[in-house]
């Protein structure tokens, strides 16, 4: 006994189980390109990720150039090609019952099904002339210009695709493979063997769903660093190679800091690690190719200090006789780093590197050297410049010895070593008045001259032929009153030959192209005296900087300039093309099969969402209505007039060349007429007439007790009136009655049937008796009426005094306070009263209770109407 419950129960499970699994489930499996989901319910197209699930009415878009690759859950996908939109429009139930529907509204898809669980089930592929159910083959389907075509995998077996009409299923026949088949919309089917592009496009997804199924994980190499090991700096630089369209992500720590989308093999990523020095950091950077597959490599690193370079350029020699007052500091590090000059271990002067690390200081020792003199010390001092960045230091030591100099100066330039861009030096200073200078440039006297009444002097050195050479060795000597003295400073001659910018600063939409025939070029280069020409033509500068306008023809134009600084020639190239002249947009064919079908005239549409196909010469990018088109071959590009109201539709091509020219056609209108047509009956219903609305330009029919429709009369306005007095003529009062009206419009479109049931009665309520009765302070009137009714009791004026409804009988009482009637009693001392009877037919009675109910003498007796 246990044992047959346990099997019962064990088979209940796997049932259970087997059903589940028929619930179909998609996914977006691989995107190349643009490709967006609009969700169900939702007005806003989203860029679609890979795993993103999919539900019922969704719908899936792909660019010029790009692809999606969709996954259900039973290994079932469909490769979704460059400019289609389709929508899932319904996936197989959880109980496996039901088919899985696409619909392909616009370009093509190529499907790999497998066989769903319950017989019956299949997956169905819709286009606008012809539907596709396919159970557990391959097959492509195309929606071009409002025609389908399926084409069926010359591997398939037979009998597993079949195609119809739509809305003709009985209709469908069996596509054998290598064969397709295209629609009409008249409804017929053609069939042809496949032409070698599907073959090919056939060929081509098998062999990449082959691909992604048996395909190993994307590769991954690392260049520059190893598993474990040390970087520097607060910055990581990862350079590696993958594949394209493989995603390289960079986790430190587990934490993800950077996310990049091949598009070549190589990739180099570079970003701040946030580590201090000495820190570790777990490494890991994994390839994630578009099915998920991933490749990973993970490492152990350590932030180590970075070594400080420091360069001294002024002084340059490491023991300096300083015999003037003050000391130039000068050098290059790293920017932003702090920078301190000591004396014998005195701070002299601190500050920063500047952006480009170079930093320099004028520091006046006069105090210092005057003590040092005083005191006879000759023995040299240490001079330091050091750097620090956080706890690293770097420091270069000189040997500096104060001397009193025995012919008083002060070279005021240079002040220190320096290196000059031009090729001459004015040098100045101060001496004692009479004394004679004499200059000398690595030995060889170049100036000799005498300082005036003042001490002052002047000179122009030059130092062409000392150009990128090493430092010069500039002697200064001063000769006074038998005595001599000596200086020397390091001068350096040396400039850039360079072309710092050339570059064409008219805007450009998308360059290369530029879409006017005059362009603006600004350069700038060194030194100021080179010469400087553009396509030849030699250019006016100021300080090496220059502003050009050149006049171009359309075409590719090559913009060439040229330095030239004596025997040294530089060269720079940029190449542009002009194109001033606008796409040109040919004619604008609206594509409705269903207007066509229904013989709408010329300019109406009766689908909500049609094709456009214009034709457009030397466009890069179309848009209808703001929404981009996609290219068809032959300078042709489609897109979609989506439809929401009744009335004229506009419809607006714009059209921009690969330069960004723009072109916009006169605007075309078309009038939609695609909105379903209403019937609309008011109330109350009162036979024999019917009042109501429906679609201008409709014709009504109506139908009595299950006859046949009888012909109605145009409604050109929308607003009717029936009178259906002569088709109730005959009916027998009180039988039952039975009427359909439906409306149908101009193109035969009709209305949900209106249908109304009622007793036919078309005869007025009878009052049969009526009678006063005064009870107290209350009035109380009793009456009989031939039919049920709804009595009311009104003044002679209008103004209701009390409502009541008989019963099954046609009995029924008004009771109201002698007040309620006193107000209206006349001067005979009656209240004149109506007595207003509706049956539920409508049917409408008035009588008048004139000189009825009296106060002062006795109720009148009962009467009778009949």
């Amino acid at each position: 006994m246990n044992t047959k419950k346990l099997i019962i129960l064990t088979l209940a499970l796997i049932a259970a189980a087997a059903v589940q699994a028929f619930a179909l489930t998609a996914k977006i499996e691989t995107t190349v390109g643009v490709v967006k989901i609009l969700k169900s319910g939702q007005s806003q197209w989203i860029p679609a990720r890979i795993n993103m699930q999919l539900a019922a009415s969704d719908k899936i878009r792909t660019e010029l150039g790009s692809e999606a690759r969709i996954l259900f859950s039973n290994g079932s996908s469909v490769k979704v090609d460059e400019n289609t939109v389709i929508s899932l429009n319904a996936l197989t139930s959880d109980d496996g019952s039901g088919n899985t529907q696409v619909k392909v509204w616009n370009g093509g898809v190529f499907a790999k099904v497998q066989k769903l669980g319950k017989s019956g089930s299949q997956f169905q592929f819709e286009t606008p002339t012809i539907i596709a159910g396919v159970r557990g083959t391959r097959a492509g389907i195309e929606s071009r210009n409002g025609v389908g075509t399926v084409s069926s995998d010359p591997e398939n077996e037979p009998g597993s695709l079949e195609v119809y009409p739509p809305g003709k299923k009985n209709d469908q026949i069996i596509l054998e493979p290598g064969m397709a088949a295209t629609g009409s919309s008249d409804g017929k089917i053609t069939t042809a063997k496949i032409t070698k592009e599907q073959q090919r496009n056939l060929e081509v997804t098998a062999k990449e769903e082959k691909m992604l199924t048996d395909g190993q994980p994307p590769k991954l190499e690392i260049n520059n660093y190893q598993p474990a090991g040390e970087i520097e700096g607060p910055k990581l630089k990862i350079e590696g190679k993958s594949a394209p369209n493989v995603e390289i992500k960079l986790l430190i720590d587990g934490k993800e800091l950077e996310s990049i989308i091949l598009e070549k093999e190589t990739f180099s990523l570079e970003l701040e690690h946030g580590k201090k020095i000495g820190e570790e950091m777990k490494l890991e950077i994994a390839a994630v190719d578009q099915v998920g597959r991933s490749t990973r490599l993970t490492g152990q690193l350590k932030v180590k200090e970075k070594p400080i370079e420091l360069k001294i350029e002024t002084p340059r020699a490491d023991d300096i006789d300083l015999i003037e007052d003050t000391i130039e500091i000068a050098g290059t590090t790293a920017p932003g780093l702090s920078v301190k000059v000591l004396l014998q271990d005195k701070e002299l002067s601190a500050g920063e590197s500047d952006k480009e690390g170079k930093f320099k200081y004028s520091i006046d020792l006069k105090e210092m050297k005057k003590a040092a003199l005083e005191a006879g010390d000759d023995k040299p001092q240490v001079l330091v410049i050091a750097v620090t960045q956080g706890s690293v230091r770097k420091e270069v030591k000189k040997n500096l010895i104060f001397r009193k100099p025995k012919v008083p100066f002060q070279l005021e330039s240079p002040k220190g070593d320096v290196t000059i861009s031009l090729p001459e030096l004015e040098v100045a200073g101060k001496t004692k008045s009479g004394a004679k200078i004499s200059i000398a440039l690595n030995d060889k006297p170049v100036e000799s001259l005498e300082a005036d009444k003042d001490g002052n002097f002047k000179a122009v050195l030059n130092f062409t032929e000392y150009l990128n050479a090493k430092a010069v060795k500039t002697t200064f000597t001063f000769e006074a009153d038998g005595e001599t003295e000596k200086i020397t400073r390091q001068i350096e001659y040396k400039i850039e030959i360079a072309i710092r910018k050339f570059e064409i600063t008219t805007a450009s939409k998308t360059a290369p192209y530029y879409t006017i025939g005059e362009i603006e070029i600004q350069g700038e280069f060194s030194p100021p005296e080179a010469e400087f020409s553009v396509n030849g033509q030699a250019v006016s500068a100021d300080k090496g900087k220059f502003t050009l306008k050149l006049a171009l023809a359309d075409g590719e134009q090559n913009i060439k300039g040229e330095l030239k600084l004596k025997e040294t020639i530089l060269k720079t190239e940029q190449k542009i093309i002009i194109d001033t002249k606008p796409p040109v947009i040919g004619d604008i064919v609206i594509n409705d099969p269903l207007a066509k079908a229904m013989g709408a005239p010329e300019g109406v549409i009766l689908s909500s969402f049609v094709n456009v196909r214009v034709s457009v010469s030397g466009a890069a990018r179309v848009q209808i209505n703001s929404r981009d088109a996609f290219p068809s071959g032959n300078d042709a590009f489609e897109g979609q007039l989506l439809c929401f109201r009744n009335g004229e539709i506009p419809v607006n091509v714009k059209a921009v060349d690969i330069a960004g020219n723009e072109i916009t056609a006169p605007e075309k209108k078309v009038k939609y007429d695609g909105e379903a047509n209403t019937l609309d009956v008011y109330p109350p219903v009162k036979l024999p007439k019917l009042y109501g609305r429906t679609k201008p330009e409709s014709k009504l029919f109506v139908a009595i007790n299950d006859n046949d429709y009888i012909n109605g009369d145009d409604v050109s306005t929308g607003i009717f009136q029936l009178d259906l007095s002569s088709e109730l003529f005959s009916l027998a009062e009180g039988s039952q009655v039975k009427i359909v009206i439906k409306a149908k419009d101009k193109y035969g479109r009709e209305t949900p049937p209106w249908i109304y049931r009622e007793t036919f009665d078309m005869t007025e309520p009878k009052l049969i008796s009526i009678e006063q009765n005064n009870i107290g302070d209350k009035v109380q009137l009793r009456f009989d009426v031939s039919e049920p009714v709804v009595a009311i009791l009104v003044t002679r004026t209008g103004i209701s005094i009390a409502v009541t409804k008989t019963d099954s009988m046609g009995s029924g009482v008004f009771e109201k306070p002698r007040s309620a009637f006193l107000q209206y009693q006349n001067a005979s001392g009656s209240v004149p009263l109506r007595l207003i009877l509706e049956d539920r037919a409508k049917n409408t009675a008035r009588i008048n209770l004139d000189d009825y109910i009296r106060f002062d003498l006795p109720p009148a007796p009962p009467r009778k109407y009949w």
